[in-house]
């Protein structure tokens, strides 16, 4: 697996067609990163977004085709952006009540 960089407006519809509260909309002002296989074959995109410098913050959203691509050295890498790169303290992400697959990929990578 890989990540791919460059492709913001790509991944993030990508992401936005795969979320259903976003209905493809878009994320606004936004850096995406994209993982893709060896193969090329797209496997999750994560959206940064709702960038607040003055407050040390940044939304992330992401969708996946399946949660195996999330292996340690690929979170440790996507995550180098918002809190080395940005300076951001906390890095948040709305998720409905009722989404208990991404409640426990979240919590599973360290969210609270």
């Amino acid at each position: 697996m890989k990540l791919v960089y460059g492709l913001d407006k790509e991944v993030a519809g990508w992401v936005s067609n795969r979320i259903s509260y976003m209905a493809g909309r878009d994320f606004g002002p936004s850096v995406a990163i994209g993982v893709i296989s060896e193969d090329d074959k797209t496997l999750a995109g994560i959206v940064f977004h709702d960038y607040h410098p003055e407050f040390g913050t940044i939304q992330v959203s992401l969708a996946a085709t399946s949660p195996r691509w999330a292996t340690k050295r690929l979170i440790c890498s996507i995550l180098f952006y918002p809190f080395i790169q940005l300076g951001c303290n906390i890095v948040w992400s709305a998720i409905a009540h009722d989404n208990a697959r991404a409640i426990r990929f979240n919590k599973g990578i360290g969210f609270v």
